[in-house]
């Protein structure tokens, strides 16, 4: 049942206007501070510990814009098995500084770990071969899999689509 909601509702978000998505992001991002207290504590006390000397307004407006970003994380997450190729490099851009790195590792492989943020737009890191217009040499991935094993192997797949 888990596999076909987010089959379903992924499909749906990819057909989405943006304009519709970035209001929905925007809508419940802002919701999550209002009607999750304990999150908004979190995001506060968090914000005061990093950012001790900035302002109350300067910590809210960073609260709702890292809020609206976990939503649009995760519509992006649900749509990205449903959009094209061409959408996928239409959306995302390999910055030149990673395309000169990635041309140096090819000139001389050897191994690498790379590790990225838990919480960010790491989706977009399996369309790297996409991106970068070749394949990643053997690569692997630690994740925590999903409790629904069908979900699981479903969205393995997903992401194990570009290689």
């Amino acid at each position: 049942m888990l596999k076909l909601l987010l089959q379903v509702s992924g499909w749906l978000v990819a057909r989405t206007p943006e304009v519709v998505l970035r209001l929905v992001a925007w809508l419940l991002g802002n919701a999550i501070l209002v009607l999750m207290p304990r999150r908004r504590r979190l995001f506060f006390s968090n914000l005061d510990h990093a950012f001790p000397n900035r302002t109350r307004a300067w910590q809210d407006r960073i609260a709702r814009e890292s809020s609206c970003r976990v939503i649009e994380t995760l519509l992006l997450s649900l749509a990205s098995p449903f959009l094209s190729d061409r959408k996928l490099t239409r959306i995302a851009r390999v910055d030149p500084r990673l395309q000169a790195a990635y041309a140096d590792f090819m000139a001389s492989p050897r191994p690498v770990v790379l590790a990225t943020v838990h919480f960010a737009y790491w989706e977009c890191e399996t369309w790297l071969p996409l991106l970068l217009g070749y394949p990643l040499p053997g690569t692997g991935v630690i994740f925590r899999p999903l409790d629904n094993a069908s979900a699981d192997a479903w969205l393995k797949k997903t992401r194990e689509r570009f290689g």
